[in-house]
């Protein structure tokens, strides 16, 4: 479960900015908008970020793909790490990039960052906060000369014979290696619990396919089913969903590593293209490819299945958006999933069916949570989405991401606009609460008066 996400100078962010999840205690919220967090302290279910192109709001997620996968996957010999600084600003260049997460992780409340450039981490911390609020240090490390110091405490272990084990650990971290994820590599088992909170996150960017979905449809026969009767219920013309395999012939072993192997299907490379089309060696080891198929039912009985690369973007689209539903189930109580552009290829009823089906599976009581981007302004719906989980994002003057929420601006102003019933939606398109592009006039742009008669 997170509970607050901060970055600084990454990408956009030259200054710190914080995502929060935790409920504005001031606001009213649905009942199944929120879960219950440490000490009884509300958390959001989810958060959309509003903003205009060149925001920053793709850069939000970016940087929570970024620490999911170097902790998960780590740095590799003289790899380096993939910190991109506020580049606007010549004192950021040189400077480290800042991230931080508090979260609830198998029970426990923690605080977890890093500093890192592209070179090496300069700083990385872990504490426990226990229901007073007092932290204790499970690990902290400073850069050092020659290699980095990680001091191990007391909270992570006092046993002699694991303390030395875990010093060796420390001691053998590179400098361009987070120490998390040196942990994970040398099975660690006290700092699992983090990882996998981490490793639970799932990230879909705008054009890349959800590549655990054929995996999920093949083994799970009531997702399947419920796929279906999203995809039937959306208009799409699909009933139902079958895959088919065929034996990949004639392929280098390089090549068949490729395909296969954990990085490439981690970063959705293999075969790319937006398609659901996956490849895993059988028991034979040979590379099998594995096919998604659409069944449509004629209006004479007939049956006829198309590929996935016949459909339409939208279609693919909520297939690839199937983690909203999925995650949501007894397979993935603890999930968190961002979404870059939500109702991409999407009409607006269907991204505001989604949320609607995500509320009410995420009731049943499973603490999933949803950050997403988006445009669609037919979600400003108090609703669906209430004044603390929209949150807007927009440049400064000095060209960096600012972020806040709805819920921090002038609530007798807000409370004006819903009282004159022009509700969020109209409230934000005319700029009444910032993170809009800003045109001038048409004139400016070029049109004469007559052009847009």
């Amino acid at each position: 479960m997170l509970l607050q996400f901060a970055v600084e100078n990454y990408l956009s962010f030259r200054d710190r900015a914080v995502l929060s999840m935790l409920a504005d205690e001031r606001v009213t919220h649905e009942p199944g908008h929120v879960l219950q967090g440490p000490g009884g302290r509300q958390i959001l279910r989810a958060a959309a970020l509003y903003g205009a192109n060149g925001s920053g709001k793709s850069n939000l997620v970016k940087a929570l793909a970024m620490v999911r996968r170097i902790v998960g996957q780590g740095t590799r010999g003289d790899e380096r790490l993939p910190i991109v600084p506020f580049k606007l600003d010549p004192a950021r260049r040189i400077a480290p990039a800042h991230f931080e997460l508090e979260l609830i992780a198998a029970g426990k409340h923690c605080s977890y960052g890093f500093e890192a450039t592209t070179s090496q981490v300069q700083a990385e911390w872990l504490y426990e906060i226990d229901t007073s609020g007092e932290e204790r240090l499970l690990f902290e490390r400073v850069a050092g000369d020659e290699a980095p110091r990680i001091t191990i405490g007391d909270a992570l272990s006092m046993e002699p014979k694991r303390r030395a084990f875990l010093e060796f650990v420390a001691e053998g971290t590179r400098r361009n290696q987070l120490f998390l994820a040196e942990a994970g590599e040398r099975n660690v088992t006290e700092l699992g619990p983090i990882r996998e909170a981490l490793h639970d996150w799932t990230i879909v960017l705008p054009d890349a396919p959800y590549m655990p979905l054929l995996d999920k449809l093949e083994k799970d026969d009531d997702f399947r089913k419920l796929m279906g009767v999203v995809l039937k219920d959306a208009g799409t013309g699909i009933d139902d969903l079958r895959i088919v395999k065929r034996v990949l012939e004639g392929l280098a072993p390089q090549e068949i590593e490729l395909l296969t192997s954990a990085r490439a299907m981690e970063s959705a490379t293999v075969l790319g293209d937006g398609l659901n089309l996956t490849v895993n060696l059988d028991e034979q080891g040979r590379p099998v490819l594995s096919d998604l198929l659409g069944i449509h039912r004629l209006p004479d009985g007939e049956q006829v299945e198309l590929s996935m690369r016949a459909e339409s973007d939208g279609t693919r689209r909520l297939l690839n958006l199937a983690p909203i539903l999925h995650l949501v189930g007894a397979g993935g109580a603890d999930a968190l999933l961002v979404v870059d552009e939500l109702e991409r290829s999407l009409h607006p009823l269907l991204t505001r069916m989604l949320l609607q089906l995500f509320f009410a599976r995420a009731a049943s009581g499973a603490a999933a949570q949803i950050i997403f981007t988006t445009h669609d302004t037919n979600l400003l719906d108090l609703r669906i989405l209430s004044r603390d989980s929209v949150w807007l994002i927009e440049k400064d003057a000095r060209g960096g991401s600012v972020m806040y929420p709805l819920s921090e601006l002038d609530q007798a102003q807000i409370d004006e606009v819903e009282r004159q019933g022009k509700g969020l939606e109209r409230g934000y398109l005319q700029g009444r609460f910032g993170a809009i592009p800003f045109f001038g006039s048409l004139e400016a742009l070029g049109f004469r008066k007559e052009q847009l008669r």
